[in-house]
C-alpha cells in the first residue's frame, strides 16, 4: 500500500479541524451588575461574563445551590431590583399564622 493517500488524507483531516477551531466566535462580554454580592461569587459572575452569555449561563446554572443566582439577577439593573422589592406588599406572618384558628 502506497502511504501517500493516507498522508494526504490525514493533512486534509487536521487541516480542516485546525481551520474549523479557528472559525469559532467569540462571545462578546455582557454587563453584569454586581452590587450586593460576596466578592468572590462578583469576581467569577464578572470573568464569566467576560466570556460571553453562555459562559455566564454555564456558571450560574453550576452554582446556583451555592449562590441562588440566576441569569435576571446579575443582568437586570439595580434601580429595576429596588423598585420591584419596594412595589411588593410586605409579609405579615404573625397574621397569616392566626388565619387557621
Amino acid at each position: 500500500m502506497n502511504a501517500t493517500p493516507v498522508m494526504f488524507a490525514l493533512a486534509i483531516f487536521v487541516l480542516a479541524g485546525a481551520g474549523a477551531a479557528g472559525a469559532e466566535e467569540r462571545e462578546p462580554p455582557v454587563v453584569v451588575y454586581t452590587e450586593g454580592l460576596q466578592p468572590r461569587v462578583a469576581e467569577q459572575v464578572q470573568k464569566h461574563a467576560q466570556e460571553g452569555i453562555t459562559s455566564l449561563q454555564r456558571y450560574l446554572e453550576r452554582t446556583r445551590k451555592q449562590n441562588g443566582l440566576y441569569l435576571e439577577d446579575v443582568m437586570s439593573k439595580p434601580e429595576k431590583r429596588a423598585d420591584f422589592v419596594a412595589a411588593s406588599p410586605p409579609k405579615v406572618y404573625r397574621s397569616h399564622a392566626n388565619e387557621w384558628r
